[in-house]
C-alpha cells in the first residue's frame, strides 16, 4: 500500500470496509464494520462485524495475504466463530 493511501485511510473517520469470507467449513460471510447493513448489487452485509483491514499484500500469483482483526460488538457476529484460515474473495 502506498505511503498516500495509508494516509487516506488513517485520516478518514467514515471509512466502511465489506468483507466477503469464505471460512474453512464454506460457510460465507459477508460482514461489514458499519452500524447498518450495506447492500451492494445482491449482496447484504451485515452489519457490527468490528472487522478492521490491518494490512494486505496483493501479488500476480494469486498468493494474497490479509489480516483481519477487530472487537467483536454486541449484536454482531460472535467471538466463537474462527477466521483462521479463511479465505476471503
Amino acid at each position: 500500500m502506498s505511503i498516500a493511501i495509508e494516509e487516506v485511510i488513517t485520516k478518514l473517520t467514515n471509512f466502511v470496509y465489506c468483507f466477503q469470507i469464505k471460512r474453512a467449513s464454506s460457510e460465507e460471510l459477508n460482514l461489514t464494520n458499519s452500524d447498518h447493513a450495506i447492500k451492494s448489487e445482491e449482496r447484504v452485509f451485515l452489519p457490527k462485524s468490528s472487522l478492521d483491514l490491518k494490512e494486505a499484500e496483493f501479488n500476480d500469483s494469486a498468493q494474497n495475504h490479509i489480516i483481519i482483526e477487530g472487537i467483536f460488538e454486541e449484536n454482531g457476529y460472535y467471538t466463537a466463530v474462527k477466521l483462521y484460515s479463511a479465505k476471503s474473495f
